[in-house]
This record gives C-alpha cells, structure tokens and sequence, in this order.
C-alpha cells in the first residue's frame, strides 16, 4: 500500500513487477469506502513577490549565469533550442565527464566542465535570492569564498568569487536589510494557527538547512509558539546533524507538546513516525509529487487540516508547484492504466466496466486537478 507509486505508466508497472502484483486497486479521497475514515485538508497557495532589493542582486546573478550559458553555447556543448535548467546542465556535465573518463584530454573539455560547474553553482545562488532570501545567498556565496580560497579549491568556485559580478552582489548583500518576504509570511500564519487553537501542532517543511535555521530562530520569538528543529544525520557548514536517536527525541517532545512547531528539512518528510499536524506549510514548492504527497500527510490524518504552499512569484516556485501538481495528475491516470491493463489480461473487465473506470480516472483528475 502506498500513496506515490510513481508520476508514470511505466514506473507503476516496474513495482508492480518487481513484487510479483497481478492486479490493483486504486482509491481517492471521495470513494465511497474511503471517504468515512479521511478528512478534509484544505490546501492554500500563498504568492509572494522578490523584494525590490534582492531583483537587483538577482539582475547581476542573471547576467553572470547568462555569461556562462552563453560561452558553453560556444564551445557546442549545448542545444540552441533547448531550455537550459538545472537538469540539462547536470546531463551536460555527465556527458562531459564521461568523455573526459573516455580519454579525451583537451584544453576545449577541460574549460567546457569549468563552466558546466560555475553555471550549476551560479544558478544555485540564483534559486538562494529567488525563493530563500537574504541569509541563505549570504552563507552560500560565503561557502564559495571558503572553497575559492582553500588548498585545492575548484577553479569554478576561484572564477566565480574572482568575477566583478560576484564583488558587486557582495557589496550589495551587505547593504541589504530587508529578508524574504516568505518568513513574515510564515511567521504571520504560524502565529494565527497558535493563537487560534494552542493544542495546535505545525510542520514548517524547508528544503534547505540554512532556511531552517533562520526559520526556527525567527518562530522563536513569535507569542505561543514553541519552535525545534529537525535536520538530517550530516554536517552542515560546521553545524552537526542530528543522529537517528536525536531526531526521534525531538519528535517525541513534538507530540508531547514540549514544542508545538516543527522545522523540519526533507528528513520530516518520509522514514520517520512525525505527529499528525493542524497545519502544514511549504516553505518552497518541491517539484517531487511524492514528497509533496508525502508532506501532505503529515496533516489531516486525526482531524481536518491545512496546507499553506509559498510561491514566490516570477520564480522557480512557479513552475516547480506547477512540475509537482502535473506529475501527481500523471499518476493518477498511470494507476488507472495499469489497472486497466492488469484486468483485461485477465478478462476481468467487460466494455460497460471499462468505460466505468475510464470515468473514475477522470475524476482522479479532477480531484488532482485541484491542488494546481
């Protein structure tokens, strides 16, 4: 039993045949049989806009990645007509790399893998301004100095800090005063969820560590909440992760009340017991429809709940709430085909039933259809 077998056709029928399963049933929130054992979940989109301040770092970040692109477009290692995300570029550099393994050692690949590199790293920088804020670009662009500087550093990260871009996004930074808007924002509804029922208990989702420090910090001094924090078992920039014990310590002081909001980073999300919650905030969209699915149900499992979803407008949130809504829809008509498929095999669907389940699909969909 799971609620995210896949966002496609073909990834449903590998589980399926990895575990031997000859046929399957597929339940929503509103089937019949289903609908008396679940609650509502009431799910929020927040929209929020880049301060003017940051548009401006944000405006010299652009043209530093644009440079890169621009030069890697140079060299013929990427396609003209293709987007360049993230993603293109990490296959670029894997392309790259495997050339490099292959045997080619040539001045042309070497500088072509320095720029796939400052690229990804310029274009994290870009995702710290756009979704996270102030505090998180300053520790990241920090980070690149330290590995600039240190022995053996990556000539990307030297390149980088070395760049008349990056002195001016410095210079910048330190005369910034404001933060992401989204932390007043999570702090406002945080605060009225609290003030409105005290028994109350929140999950903040973040996917980055530095975020979740400020978060914690920031709830901290907010009327009636309790805030602690949850992280993975690594090191972060000096800090120490939470061993495995640590962490169920903290969730257990979490339902007993000790704490009534959790900060948590992906570890919240899947593995661990957490308590069901009253409201559920994503601090940034996630373009994985299971861990969205997955964070989700960390509410609504005892009583009704709420999710809040942060979308910083004209930014990647956009389209990764977009990425994770089309792939949940996806799923949804990949197990209503699967499960077609699997009863026709075995004669088990007439025409009349058929068309029955084709409808029931589509209102899958729909229900999907919602939370876009």
């Amino acid at each position: 039993m799971t609620a995210s077998p896949g966002s496609s056709g073909s990834h449903i029928k590998d589980v399926c045949k990895n575990l031997g399963i000859e046929h399957i049933e597929v339940r929503s929130e509103s089937d019949p049989d289903v609908v008396k054992y679940v609650h509502d979940i009431q799910m929020d989109y927040v929209e929020v806009e880049v301060p003017l301040e940051m548009k401006r770092i944000i405006f010299v970040l652009r043209n530093l990645y644009d440079e890169y692109v621009s030069m890697l477009t140079k060299f013929g290692v990427l396609d003209k007509k293709r987007p360049v995300t993230r993603k293109y570029l990490l296959e670029i550099g894997n392309a790259l790399q495997a050339r490099s393994r292959g045997g080619e050692k040539h001045r042309n690949l070497f500088q072509a893998m320095s720029l796939q590199a400052m690229a990804i790293k310029v274009d994290h920088a870009l995702e710290m301004a756009e979704t996270q804020g102030a505090t998180a670009l300053r520790n990241y662009l920090k980070g690149l100095l330290e590995e600039a500087t240190a022995d053996g550093g990556s000539k990307a990260s030297r390149t980088i800090v070395a760049s008349v871009q990056f002195i001016k996004v410095q210079e910048m930074l330190l005369a910034l005063k404001v933060e992401h808007p989204k932390l007043a924002k999570v702090m406002t509804i945080v605060s009225w969820q609290v003030n409105q029922n005290p028994d109350s208990r929140v999950i903040v989702f973040t996917h980055f560590r530095d975020t979740a420090d400020l978060m914690a910090s920031k709830l901290a001094t907010v009327d009636g909440v309790r805030a602690v924090k949850l992280v993975g078992q690594s090191s972060h920039s000096g800090e120490k992760g939470l061993r495995q014990k640590e962490q169920v310590g903290v969730l257990d002081r979490f339902r007993s009340g000790e704490f009534n909001v959790l900060v948590a980073t992906s570890v919240g999300e899947e593995g661990l017991d957490v308590a069901s919650t009253d409201l559920v905030v994503f601090y940034e969209p996630v373009p994985s429809e299971i861990r969205a699915i997955q964070r989700r149900g960390r509410t609504g499992r005892k009583r009704s709940g709420r999710v809040v979803v942060l979308v910083t407008k004209g930014t990647r949130d956009e389209a990764y709430a977009y990425a994770s809504s089309n792939k949940e829809r996806s799923m949804r008509r990949g197990l209503f085909q699967v499960q077609r498929s699997m009863d026709r095999e075995k004669g088990l669907v007439t025409c009349q039933e058929d068309q029955k389940e084709t409808q029931e699909g589509q209102k899958g969909q729909r229900l999907l259809s919602d939370f876009s």
